[in-house]
């Protein structure tokens, strides 16, 4: 994938089809997927620092080993993630 270990620390996915997408080891710190759709995506051990999934569709996604610190997950669809040795401090 395109997005596998870049660096997209403040990027604009506003409201985005990504699903499926694989953002593993990339940094989307302070990243914008507010409305996105990453329905299946997969963020494993990523970094996500301040990330805004407001509102996301997240359905079987994974954040395995992600650092999701102050990232905004308010009303985001998680159902089927899976969250496993994430940091959501």
């Amino acid at each position: 994938s395109q997005y596998r270990g870049a660096d997209l620390q403040d990027a604009d996915f506003f409201g985005q089809d990504l699903k499926g997408q694989d953002f593993s080891g990339a940094n989307v710190s302070g990243a914008n997927f507010e409305k996105a759709e990453l329905d299946g995506a997969r963020f494993d051990g990523a970094t996500c620092d301040g990330a805004n999934f407001h509102v996301a569709s997240l359905n079987d996604s994974s954040f395995r080993g992600a650092n999701l610190k102050k990232a905004m997950l308010k009303q985001a669809k998680l159902n089927g993630a899976n969250l496993e040795g994430a940091d959501l401090t």
